[in-house]
């Protein structure tokens, strides 16, 4: 699957403009039939027909034999779960104001009315979008997050199993959020960097939306030339009795407001939009670039070390760890595990993996080794020279940009 298809067309188009090639998709998170919901005994899902998935290369096959028995072992129904209800949406999301425009001219459905509600309640509605509203934010808690029925988000849609009202004019954070990932760190740390490239896009276009409109010279000052901080705290703070000087010669007409920003964006080019957006998305879109090139290449760190790791438990099948994300827990063999402490970080690869083999007599290959670090029980040494080269490469991008 091309994930890039299943982004909202807004956002697909942006990244389509960033990358050449379309992105795999992550075939671990099925939103459709979602895995970090407890499956009824006997009852194994779409992805996940033993509830283990040996990693080899970068497939999931369902049975074959990798170094000896010696593997990464992806955990597909082991928990930590969501509750079937929520799923992963007791989030309420950030929808900029050429999206929401895209919500309301959509026909009239659950997903529609979901927004008409967040706008008819008053509170957290600018020029801007809809904005997270301080009860939200005083409620929701991260440990609790995929679990609390009342934080479910507004544009849920029981039917079917839960769907999303507003699937195709979804937000940045929705649209790439996975509760598990096909590679691993090295895919989060690509999604991560994606979103924070579409959010910037969001926000940029946006502002350009409320300037081309013109609430008033109120708005623009509050909302455009503020700092984040005082932009997030105008737009949290904003209610029905006290968002007219936001909403200026807009006020009263904000479903008209939205509805032409969408009209406003429609016809723009994604390098049209691009531009809009500004410096920093021009930044990031050269930094989704550098993590399009590591995720979608296999090239393992030398020398590497042993990662810090949570055991959750120890199994006659292996022991599970907790890595890189406490919602994709991974199992490997005890015997593979006991041999990680050679990795020191000093030597080279070459000569840890001869030293495994003389005193364990585990071969490791290079297959294994990168399914190691993708999914975080081996990392990369970072040096100061690193966050230089970092640094550097992040000019670059921008420059290309």
């Amino acid at each position: 699957m091309n994930w890039t298809s299943a982004l909202p067309p807004h956002h697909a188009a942006w990244l389509g403009l960033v990358l050449e090639s379309g992105v795999p998709g992550e075939a671990r998170a099925a939103c459709d039939d979602c895995v970090m919901c407890e499956r009824p005994a006997g009852r194994a899902g779409r992805a996940d027909s033993s509830s283990v998935a040996t990693r080899t290369g970068n497939r999931l096959p369902e049975s074959e034999p990798h170094e000896g028995g010696l593997a990464v072992r992806l955990l597909e129904t082991s928990g930590p779960f969501f509750g079937a209800e929520t799923k992963c949406c007791t989030y309420l999301p950030e929808i900029a104001n050429f999206l929401v425009g895209g919500a309301l001219k959509q026909p009239d459905g659950p997903g529609r009315q979901g927004v008409l509600g967040r706008i008819e309640a008053g509170i957290a509605v600018t020029p801007l979008g809809l904005a997270k509203t301080p009860e939200f934010k005083a409620r929701y808690e991260a440990h609790t997050f995929g679990l609390k029925s009342s934080l479910r988000c507004p544009h849920y849609v029981e039917s079917d199993g839960g769907t999303c009202g507003i699937w195709m004019q979804r937000n940045a954070i929705c649209a790439t959020w996975f509760c598990k990932f096909d590679r691993g760190n090295v895919s989060k740390r690509f999604w991560a960097t994606t979103s924070r490239f579409f959010k910037l896009m969001e926000q940029g276009l946006a502002r350009w939306c409320l300037t081309q409109l013109d609430p008033g010279a109120s708005a623009v000052e509050r909302l455009v030339h503020a700092s984040d901080a005082d932009r997030d705290r105008a737009a949290s703070d904003a209610t029905r009795d006290t968002s007219s000087e936001l909403w200026g010669r807009w006020f009263s007409r904000e479903l008209e407001f939205f509805v032409a920003c969408a009209d406003l964006v429609a016809p723009l080019s994604p390098a049209q939009v691009l531009a809009l957006a500004g410096p920093q998305a021009q930044l990031a879109a050269g930094l989704v670039r550098d993590a399009f090139a590591e995720v979608s290449t296999r090239k393992v760190p030398d020398p590497l070390r042993a990662a810090e790791v949570k055991v959750l438990a120890r199994e006659p099948e292996g022991v599970r760890i907790e890595t890189y994300s406490p919602l994709d827990p991974v199992e490997v063999p005890a015997a593979l595990l006991d041999t990680l402490s050679e990795f020191d970080g000093q030597r080279a690869n070459a000569e840890v993996l001869s030293a495994i083999r003389t005193r364990f007599g585990i071969d490791i290959s290079e297959a294994l080794l990168g399914d190691l670090v993708d999914f975080g029980l081996l990392e990369a040494v970072r040096t100061p020279q690193d966050a230089v080269a970092a640094a550097l490469a992040a000019i670059r991008a921008q420059l290309r940009g």
